[in-house]
């Protein structure tokens, strides 16, 4: 007798992706009542869109959702995973599961921008206006939703309230079940949401490459920091630090790789193989962060506050006592 064959059909995740800030708020104004009444159970539409020229377009809607499209984002694109036909119980193709671990490579990818444009929105609420709001919100692969624009706005912005609380709680702000949303919610200006999507922007274009991955962790840092995860926070506040010391260093070593005698010759003084002994592990943040001070590249005041937060991660990782918020 044959076994059974089974036929998987391909797919490709949708591009769209959102997250609903936490606490709700308004994005440019707050709503008037009869348009409460009116959009009950209903998400608005944009109050203001930007397509950055990483390849990222996103949306601010009215009532608080960040609508993020990753169709020409090649980190995060959608990744087709491929058909294929199988005896029951049989292995899947090496083609499919390596599709599928790329899919999950861009998810992480994306929700990572998503992650970093919470921070660069908290930056710009704060400096344009004048707005601090707790930094509490993380977007997680369990967290995060998907939309779906195939249909005339507003947006419609998937939920699974029974297997995911947070969902749960989304649903219940987003459905404007009660007109008192209208007063209770805090109202982000358009020109502070603005602000921030030019934030993303330079993290997603800038040179460094590491540069989202670093505001990822400074951000996850600082959300550590606001729930008493000290040790965490300080750990991932470490490991920016740590990365952006060893930036400096490459750089200096770049710019003083040669030197000019008085006739104008120049000559190579860090040769390949001096390189790699400099970018070696005997140069650690401690030599480098000594040497950077002497050179000036960072100043003195610098100097002393990352050489106390290096003491203070070394000491903790050796002792894992308690640490104050003073210390992280």
């Amino acid at each position: 007798m044959c076994a059974a064959r089974r036929t998987f059909q391909g797919f490709a995740a949708s591009p769209y992706l959102a997250y609903f800030h936490i606490p709700p708020v308004w994005i440019g104004e707050a709503p008037t009542l009869p348009e409460l009444q009116q959009r009950q159970m209903t998400s608005f539409g944009d109050v203001c869109s930007r397509r950055l020229q990483a390849g990222v377009s996103v949306s601010a809607l009215k009532d608080g959702f960040f609508v993020f499209d990753f169709t020409n984002w090649a980190p995060g694109a959608p990744v087709l995973v491929p058909s294929y036909t199988t005896e029951e119980g049989g292995v899947r193709p090496v083609r499919v599961t390596r599709a599928e671990e790329q899919a999950k490579a861009h998810l992480y990818k994306c929700i990572s921008v998503m992650n970093a444009h919470l921070a660069c929105l908290s930056s710009s609420l704060s400096t344009v206006q004048g707005l601090a709001i707790p930094l509490r919100q993380v977007v997680t692969p369990a967290t995060y939703l998907r939309a779906d624009n195939s249909q005339p706005r507003p947006w419609f912005v998937g939920l699974n309230p029974s297997w995911e609380p947070l969902h749960a709680y989304i649903e219940m702000q987003a459905g404007l079940l009660s007109p008192s949303n209208a007063t209770v919610r805090q109202v982000f200006r358009q020109d502070a949401v603005l602000r921030s999507f030019d934030l993303l922007e330079h993290v997603l274009t800038y040179s460094e490459t590491d540069l989202l991955t670093l505001v990822n962790l400074l951000y996850l840092g600082a959300v550590s920091y606001t729930e008493h995860d000290f040790p965490t926070a300080l750990v991932l506040a470490w490991t920016v630090c740590e990365r952006l010391i060893r930036i400096l260093w490459d750089r200096y070593i770049s710019e003083n790789s040669e030197i000019t005698h008085e006739n104008g010759k120049k000559v190579q003084v860090v040769n390949s193989k001096r390189k790699d002994k400099l970018k070696g592990r005997d140069y650690t943040a401690s030599v480098m962060t000594e040497v950077l001070s002497i050179a000036r590249v960072i100043d003195y005041e610098m100097y002393k506050r990352v050489d106390q937060v290096r003491s203070v991660r070394n000491g903790w990782l050796h002792s894992l006592d308690a640490l104050s918020d003073r210390q992280a």
